[in-house]
């Protein structure tokens, strides 16, 4: 699924905008759970190799490029090489510097795009800002001028209004990788691509197989980058992913302790945006692995979805009825359930409540019982609870909007999603025991 890009206002004001395309998720049925020593080997591809680093045009439309291409700070392609069986794929993605922070080691936060986007388009969102400490605005929503998908900003009469206008700025530097999964054979759309999160059939592809190892090019990328001296602070590096990229960050937290993953145990905090674990991944079905549900030391963890909009539960696509509680793509549902998404591919999706149960538990057995838990209102819609464990070490905080739509309004305007996990993720760091807490201001202002 696309993550909707942020369209610019006037002075890149950071708007709401109503454009989103569908996600695709995956077949499951339920089977007995496994500990990580009964797990089998990950399904890797037969390895990866680093082609090189070089600058490189923008490859997007140009519109695109004027809006949304960074205008200060180095912007280069890591090209790789993926040997899968008889395939081999050119395996890219998109490194960002910002100025001034020349070859000082700088944290680093890995962006996976939705399904049908890629590396490149992830720039029309707003991590080059935040990360080169440049002023961001963006119209925030108020008690008489509110938000709601797909009407925009409305008053209480129902009629067109503004939002406050409002600022934020990151305060530290950092560096982005913005990597492109594999172009996609079941969609004439250019440039899309999408990752191997799990699903069945696999995503963007015409076969129930699957065709590249995206967790180990994820892992490959991790490896390259602390790798190389004084570039990366190897102590901070986060992944974040929207809807089918939020779908790929929870594969990797389920096997980054797999043989053949080490390098994904540097992770230090994980996004899961817009989206929940696929069913095959719950379950251990279509020959997933099974996510465990204990391990060691995991990355502190983040969830944003909406709920409250009537969500497709049925097939084939585009079908409406029958329905159930979700973003309009993909569902919320309750315990225990597990439900269609409303995309062309087929396939299901575990629950929210359960994929945050699931997280909660890796969190527990890897940090100790539940420390303590809280929760606060953003604005009138969202609700966000957090709960610490290991002695307030670690945190998995969940943000759910009612009437958020999967999409860039799915904020119903009440929050601004990229400097709030940035400020969320930026608060933590690996050590050699874990992840711990960390001092310091990381991003300024309203958000």
């Amino acid at each position: 699924m696309l993550n909707a890009p942020q369209r610019p206002l006037s002075s890149r004001l950071a708007t709401f905008g109503v454009a989103y395309v569908h996600l695709s998720l995956l077949l499951a049925v339920a089977c007995g759970h496994t500990t990580p020593s009964e797990l089998p080997d990950a399904p890797a591809g037969d390895g990866f190799t680093f082609v090189g680093e070089a600058a490189a045009p923008c490859p997007l439309s140009p519109s695109q490029c004027q809006n949304d291409w960074p205008t200060t700070g180095t912007i280069t392609q890591w090209t790789s090489s993926e040997r899968f069986g008889d395939r081999v794929h050119e395996r890219t993605a998109w490194l960002y510097r910002p100025p001034g922070t020349g070859g000082q080691p700088l944290p680093l936060l890995i962006v996976l795009h939705g399904g049908n986007g890629n590396g490149a388009s992830m720039f029309a969102r707003r991590f080059d800002e935040l990360a080169g400490g440049q002023g961001v605005s963006w119209r925030r929503a108020t008690t008489t001028c509110t938000f709601s998908y797909p009407d925009g900003f409305e008053d209480a009469s129902g009629k067109p209004c503004l939002g406050d206008v409002v600022s934020y700025a990151g305060a530290e530097p950092f560096a982005l990788l913005f990597p492109d999964g594999v172009e996609s054979s079941s969609t004439n759309i250019p440039g899309a691509r999408h990752w191997e999160d799990g699903r069945t059939p696999s995503p963007g592809q015409l076969t129930d197989d699957a065709v590249r190892d995206d967790v180990g090019f994820i892992a490959h990328l991790v490896d390259r980058a602390i790798t190389q001296p004084d570039s990366v602070d190897a102590e901070r590096i986060y992944l974040d992913g929207w809807s089918n990229g939020g779908m790929m960050t929870a594969r990797v937290l389920c096997e980054r302790e797999q043989p053949g993953r080490n390098p994904l145990r540097a992770i230090a905090g994980a996004v899961i945006g817009i989206a929940g674990i696929p069913a095959n991944l719950y379950d251990g079905t279509a020959g997933r692995i099974t996510c465990p549900r204990i391990g060691t030391t995991p990355p502190a963890m983040y969830v944003q979805v909406g709920r409250g909009i009537a969500t497709p539960d049925c097939e084939p696509f585009p079908c409406t009825t029958p329905s159930t509680d979700g973003d309009g793509i993909m569902p919320f549902g309750a315990p225990g359930e597990q439900h269609r998404v409303a995309s062309p591919d087929r396939g299901f999706v575990q629950s929210v409540p359960d994929t945050i149960a699931l997280l909660r538990g890796l969190l527990a057995a890897g940090y100790g019982a539940d420390a303590s838990a809280a929760q606060t209102m953003i604005g009138t819609h969202t609700v966000q609870r957090t709960t610490t464990f290991g002695g307030d070490a670690v945190e998995l905080r969940v943000l759910v909007t009612e009437g958020g739509a999967h999409q860039t309004a799915g904020t119903r305007g009440e929050f601004a999603s990229e400097p709030r996990q940035w400020q969320f993720l930026a608060g933590f760091r690996r050590s050699a025991t874990g992840v711990v807490r960390r001092a310091g201001s990381s991003v300024t202002g309203t958000y």
